[in-house]
């Protein structure tokens, strides 16, 4: 049975308004529980449209389903592969870096406004995502999701984030820290748990700054940034300090 030229077109708004929805969430930079529901939501609902819509054409509607199928069975069943920790260290540099000057809104996590563990989190969110898609490992996508659904703040850093970082050192301040003990990607949080910052190497340090406004790039030893010059525990992702393993 064909659908009615009105069906069709109630069908095709209701998937513009559903496609309308995701991107909007993914746009709006605060992240929180609700904006990760209604995501979900308006994924799922825009599949059910597209599979109502290509329903009477019964080879379209099949090509459709394995077309969705196969993502998600890929992001399910398929083992992750072994982790360049260096190569990973590198994108993660960069993703970092490609939000320096972006304004900074508590809670946002995307580069129209973010805060501190935003920037922490949304830059390995991009580098697991680009590696993984680059290397087609279905390991670090589902870590990437993992990372992207569970929220934290600078304190569920230092406490560890659900075992994905660990605690490598301290230090009276980053002016004193020894940075020969560092390796770029390590996060930084201060001692009251206020703030996190990100290690990029060569004694630079990258952070959403509300005092700043914005996600600045601070030299231990050179800038007088109060963050600076506080007592720091130091941690490190576990992917980036692990040796390679299967996941």
């Amino acid at each position: 049975m064909r659908r009615s030229g009105r069906q069709v077109v109630v069908g095709s708004i209701v998937l513009a308004i559903c496609v309308a929805t995701g991107v909007g969430s993914l746009v709006h930079p605060i992240h929180s529980s609700a904006g990760v529901w209604i995501l979900i939501s308006a994924a799922v609902s825009a599949v059910v449209c597209v599979l109502w819509l290509a329903w009477p054409n019964r080879r379209l509607c099949a090509v459709s389903g394995v077309l969705f199928a196969l993502p998600v069975a890929w992001l399910a069943l398929m083992p992750g592969r072994a982790v360049d920790r260096e190569a990973l260290r590198a994108t993660y540099g960069a993703a970092l870096r490609g939000y320096v000057a972006a304004p900074y809104v508590w809670g946002g996590e995307n580069a129209r406004g973010i805060d501190c563990s935003g920037l922490v989190r949304r830059g390995w969110i991009d580098a697991l995502t680009s590696t993984a898609v680059r290397r087609v490992d279905a390991g670090l996508m589902r870590e990437a999701i993992a990372v992207w659904w569970h929220d934290c703040s600078a304190r569920e850093l230092a406490r560890g984030y659900a075992d994905r970082c660990r605690q490598v050192t301290s230090a009276p301040s980053l002016h004193a820290c020894d940075h020969n003990a560092l390796l770029p990607g390590d996060l930084a949080v201060t001692a009251n748990r206020a703030h996190v910052l990100i290690y990029l190497g060569d004694r630079a340090w990258i952070s959403a700054d509300p005092a700043a406004a914005a996600v600045i790039v601070d030299v231990s030893g050179r800038s007088a940034n109060r963050y600076l010059d506080t007592p720091v525990d130091i941690s490190r992702w576990q992917l980036l300090d692990q040796a390679p393993r299967e996941r």
